[in-house]
């Protein structure tokens, strides 16, 4: 019996071998055969294929309704996570940007009261102090402000590292 069921199998082999080239061979024969319903489902089903490609923040409306789907009010948390997320991002950097003037404002009031000092001792005629006032803050300013330009291209590296 298996021998009969093998040669069977070769003979169907053999038929659907010649089939094939023949429709090959005969564009006209494979127009038809490609028209016809059950050649148009294999084909969509192997022609098919989705490629979805998704940048930013928030995830595509699809995964949106299916969050929501799973999780109750799961797309509302996520916008309002998204929302929080980008008033934070915006905020950061001008809160950094105040404290940097009011740094700089403290150091101008800093610099207005030793100059003040140092025209006192002037006018108390204390002149080689008031030199030495004046030369040690300026020393002092300078280093300040050099040991921040050293340090601040080093945090900022730290940042594009991250």
């Amino acid at each position: 019996m298996s021998e009969q069921h093998s040669a069977e199998k070769v003979e169907q082999s053999k038929q659907a071998k010649e089939i094939v080239d023949t429709v090959a061979a005969t564009p006209e024969l494979l127009t038809q055969v490609l028209q016809t319903p059950q050649a148009a489902g294999l084909i969509s089903i192997m022609v098919q294929q989705q490629s979805i490609s998704h940048s930013g923040p928030l995830p595509m409306a699809d995964d949106m309704r299916k969050y929501n789907e799973v999780i109750p009010n799961g797309a509302d948390r996520i916008m309002k996570l998204a929302e929080n997320e980008q008033k934070n991002r915006y905020a950061i950097p001008k809160w950094s940007l105040f404290l940097k003037g009011l740094g700089l404002v403290f150091a101008m009031a800093s610099v207005a009261l030793v100059v003040w000092f140092c025209f006192e001792l002037i006018a108390k005629e204390q002149y080689g102090l008031s030199v030495t006032v004046m030369i040690s803050v300026l020393v002092a300013l300078a280093g300040v402000f050099a040991v921040g330009k050293v340090i601040m291209p080093r945090s900022d590296k730290d940042k594009i590292e991250e």
